[in-house]
């Protein structure tokens, strides 16, 4: 990675007293924020193995002090997409700026082999009075380079079944859900969610190792009274060793 391009502007100090004026005391001290205005990244998609570009232009009303930036992952905090040595991807930097105006412009290497997924791009930035920058924030969803090949959900089937794309089942009752997963490398793990349509709210949410190539789901779901009745959605999200993903939404419905 090459360093960033700095350009300063000039500061002018002009102290003007005139008949009658008070000289800048602490009480007027600097209480203006940096300015960020990012041009690169933007909610990107990049391949491991590609140059991710970071260009900017971070202002000031007086003098900046330095600038944060930070890569890291939004997974669900489910701990997947380690089985092959494919990591998470992390990266951040502090760079020391001076003057009222400083670009930022350089590409940053990812690395090939990363767990894919949703990442956050952030920048922060401080200016000599300590004054804190609004937070800049991108989404970037990265790909592994040797595998970009999402996992496949076949023949998923529930009891109580489906009727016109609809699942019915009784509060208090079971659901059984059933189907293939296979994938061309190698599968890691599946999650099922259950989320009240009203409010977004996840009552059930479970997950589950798995291996291999193939896997016959047969999963048993309790239905918990405390979830009240409603509609729901039932998702299922599927992963690989390298972090790529296939979800289905199935309508639900608890009476």
């Amino acid at each position: 990675m090459r360093k960033a391009v700095v350009s300063s502007g000039l500061i002018a100090f002009g102290l003007l007293l005139l008949v009658g004026s008070c000289k800048k005391g602490d009480d007027q001290k600097d209480l203006e924020r940096p300015l960020i205005s990012l041009q690169s990244p933007g909610d990107d998609t990049i391949r491991g193995g590609e140059s991710l570009l970071i260009r900017g232009i971070i202002t000031d009303n007086e003098a900046l002090s330095q600038v944060k930036i930070e890569i890291h992952d939004d997974f669900d905090g489910h701990s997947h997409g380690k089985k092959a040595g494919a990591p998470a991807f992390v990266w951040d930097t502090i760079m020391t700026l001076s003057g009222k105006e400083t670009a930022i412009d350089f590409p940053l290497a990812v690395p090939e082999d990363i767990a894919s997924g949703q990442y956050h791009f952030q920048m922060q930035a401080l200016d000599a009075s300590g004054n804190e920058a609004e937070f800049v924030v991108r989404g970037l969803y990265l790909k592994n380079a040797f595998d970009t090949i999402s996992p496949e959900i076949a023949n998923l089937t529930t009891t109580p079944a489906a009727q016109n794309g609809l699942i019915t089942v009784k509060s208090g009752a079971t659901l059984t859900l059933m189907g293939a997963l296979s994938d061309n490398m190698g599968l890691e793990a599946y999650e099922l969610k259950i989320i009240r349509n009203s409010n977004q709210e996840i009552v059930y949410d479970f997950d589950e190792e798995i291996s291999g190539s193939n896997y016959s789901l047969n999963k048993l779901l309790a239905i918990e009274t405390q979830w009240g009745t409603g509609e729901f959605t039932l998702e299922l999200i599927v992963k690989d060793e390298k972090g790529n993903r296939e979800d289905v939404d199935l309508d639900l419905v608890i009476e």
